[in-house]
């Protein structure tokens, strides 16, 4: 069984995300940007949780594909996508 949850203490860097995490003893956790951060944080992120054994268990869309208005369905399904 895998262990996770929010982190609510700031942090700046994907280091002291990491060290947050460690501080909770989790396991599993969410992924903490989103799509619109640049590519290298992303990947900075990434290659943290394989090298520290963490499940992303969640990463977010944020986002209403199921909306009613046809514009923001389309645009939250992009987003998903």
């Amino acid at each position: 069984m895998l262990f996770g949850g929010q982190i609510l203490k700031p942090w700046q860097t994907p280091r002291e995300w990491l060290e947050r995490v460690q501080e909770m003893a989790y396991t599993a956790v969410y992924f903490p940007v989103d799509h619109t951060a640049p590519d290298e944080v992303i990947d900075q992120f990434h290659a943290l949780c394989g090298q520290e054994g963490l499940v992303i268990a969640e990463v977010g869309a944020w986002s209403n594909p199921l909306s009613s208005d046809p514009a923001i369905a389309k645009a939250s399904l992009t987003t998903c996508i």
